[in-house]
């Protein structure tokens, strides 16, 4: 992934106010904007209709992946 100098600058001071590295912190910040984008579009992100998709895509895309998603 590229990004601009502005952005980078925030990663940076972000990563440094999460103690963290700035891969680790974008991967977490990444990962929390994807949430909340699937929770705008009113996508299932819990129970039974998020289990079956999640696990018919792990099946199609990773059929070797067999652990349940983190509840993070």
């Amino acid at each position: 992934m590229r990004l601009q100098a502005t952005d980078f600058y925030w990663l940076s001071q972000l990563a440094e106010l999460m103690d963290a590295s700035r891969t680790r912190a974008a991967s977490q910040l990444l990962s929390a904007a994807i949430r909340d984008a699937a929770q705008t579009a009113g996508l299932p992100t819990k129970g039974e209709a998020f289990q079956t998709a999640f696990q018919a895509f792990l099946a199609q895309e990773f059929p070797h992946e067999t652990s349940p998603p983190a509840d993070t």
